[in-house]
């Protein structure tokens, strides 16, 4: 084995394998699988920390994946607050009493029926607009408009003019009374379940 290029007093152990130098024991530098003098480690480490920042780089010029904007939970809540939509737009533009129901000459009680289905039905959906708007603001909604802001104007209009009552309250608790038919009130319980006044409708 030849004598170690920088100390020719001491024979060489090993051969840089980027330069191809003898080297001693002292001129090996430490850190790497095979033997490296310590000019051609720092050359090397300086290129792998370029192709890592170069990379790096490129990894944050790629766009994120999109990431899901709602829950399965929160899914079905607006699935569900669609549906009663639906129903809602479809009452409305049908008028205040329905063809359907006018049609059939309904008996008094069907059609009281049908009033505490559609008074309870906004209670339903009044109830998951303030819900939404505690998840996303940590708190019930000051007024019912802010709660109904997200809604079409008509459906927000239509809800406001529904309601006699609706206080805010602390947590998830907050008083909202509707009219219902022939002057009685639709109210929700703590459980949130819509009550006729006196018993469920």
């Amino acid at each position: 084995m030849e004598q170690c290029q920088t100390h020719p007093q001491r024979k060489a152990v090993a051969v840089c394998r980027r330069c191809q130098a003898p080297l001693c024991e002292e001129c090996c530098a430490p850190g790497f699988d095979e033997a490296i003098c310590f000019d051609c480690s720092i050359e090397e480490t300086g290129n792998s920390l370029s192709r890592q920042e170069d990379n790096q780089g490129a990894e944050e010029a790629t766009p994120a994946p999109p990431t899901r904007v709602f829950s399965p939970a929160a899914l079905g809540v607006l699935l569900l607050c669609l549906l009663v939509v639906g129903v809602e737009v479809a009452l409305i533009l049908g008028g205040a009493n329905p063809p359907t129901v006018s049609d059939r000459k309904a008996p008094a009680a069907e059609k009281e029926k049908i009033a505490v289905a559609q008074s309870s039905a906004d209670a339903v959906l009044i109830k998951a607009q303030v819900d939404a708007y505690r998840k996303e603001h940590g708190a019930n909604p000051p007024d019912l408009s802010a709660a109904l802001a997200s809604l079409p104007p008509e459906i927000s209009r239509h809800l406001q003019s529904r309601t006699l009552d609706y206080k805010p309250g602390t947590g998830n608790a907050f008083g909202l009374e509707l009219s219902g038919p022939g002057g009685k009130k639709i109210r929700l319980s703590e459980q949130g379940a819509p009550l006729l006044e006196g018993g469920q409708p």
